[in-house]
């Protein structure tokens, strides 16, 4: 089947920087924020030079915000929904959209347009909705919705996705890799580092390892 990438538009939700990558580094770190907004840039690089649709961010932070539309990203308001925030901001984006929207995660340093080429084509072969889980295989990385389905992003939510009817999807080699590998933890960070990260999350990571 042929990919039209014409046919998809990219939806980023970006939690508040101050509570974003909480087990990666204390609060009072400064290298948490950087790490954070870094990892966005690297997903918004890699989407910049594919001809989606559109690509949006949904985020209620001043600074993502202004990192968004530096872009040339269309920024979505966070509806900052009490009870499942992270879902009901991805709605809110989805709903903005319309159409057939890649849900991806805000802190894929490996991510490529190889990668996101690759996972489209592998959605494609599908009329629902699919997904690509973590490199853990408990969670969610990516999200490719169709026919407005609802994500169940957040903890075990690759089980919940299954769950729900949508498809897993296998991509293979280093784009696989590189499409599983979001980051949490030190050594999430580690493996990313291993596998290869993006200019902006290699410009903190030169920055936080600095005499």
């Amino acid at each position: 089947m042929d990919l039209d990438i014409h046919m998809w538009s990219a939806l980023i939700p970006v939690k508040a920087l101050d509570e974003a990558k909480s087990r990666l580094l204390p609060t009072d770190d400064p290298h948490r924020a950087e790490f954070a907004i870094s990892f966005l840039e690297d997903v918004l690089a890699a989407l910049a030079t594919i001809p989606l649709a559109s690509c949006s961010v949904v985020s209620s932070d001043d600074r993502v915000r202004r990192i968004a539309q530096a872009y040339g990203v269309q920024v979505i308001a966070d509806p900052m929904a009490l009870h499942d925030p992270l879902n009901a901001a991805i709605k809110a984006g989805a709903d903005a959209i319309g159409g057939n929207v890649l849900v991806l995660a805000g802190d894929l340093p490996c991510l490529t347009p190889s990668v996101v080429q690759s996972v489209l084509a592998a959605a494609e072969s599908y009329e629902s909705t699919s997904f690509v889980s973590d490199a853990a295989g408990t969670g969610t990385t990516m999200l490719a919705i169709r026919n407005g389905s609802a994500s169940a992003f957040g903890p075990r939510s690759r089980a919940r996705h299954a769950a729900a009817g949508y498809a897993p999807l296998n991509i293979y080699g280093d784009d696989g890799v590189r499409a599983r590998r979001d980051v949490d933890t030190p050594v999430d960070l580690w493996d990313a580092t291993r596998i290869g990260v993006g200019a902006a999350t290699q410009r903190v990571l030169d920055w936080s390892v600095a005499p």
